[in-house]
């Protein structure tokens, strides 16, 4: 199942600005959506859909927070 479940986090980041459901990825890791459910509140401590919001959220800060920003005479200033 460990697998499964890293299957799916990967599938939640490759699919986060898409409306998917439980189902969507339930079908994705071949298990059903109760198991999933489950495992993923076994592994990350809360249901499917807290994890995928919590992602979602995250996403811009996490680009904000790698990506070099420039200053108006062109200098790049690194965020740390």
């Amino acid at each position: 199942m460990f697998n499964a479940i890293t299957s799916a986090e990967i599938w939640l980041q490759d699919t986060i600005d898409k409306p998917l459901g439980i189902e969507d990825l339930a079908n994705q890791v071949g298990y059903s959506s109760s198991q999933v459910r489950r495992q993923c509140r076994h592994c990350f401590h809360v249901p499917p859909s807290a994890y995928r919001k919590e992602r979602r959220l995250s996403a811009p800060l996490f680009y904000y927070a790698y990506t070099s920003q420039y200053s108006a005479n062109g200098d790049t200033l690194w965020l740390s």
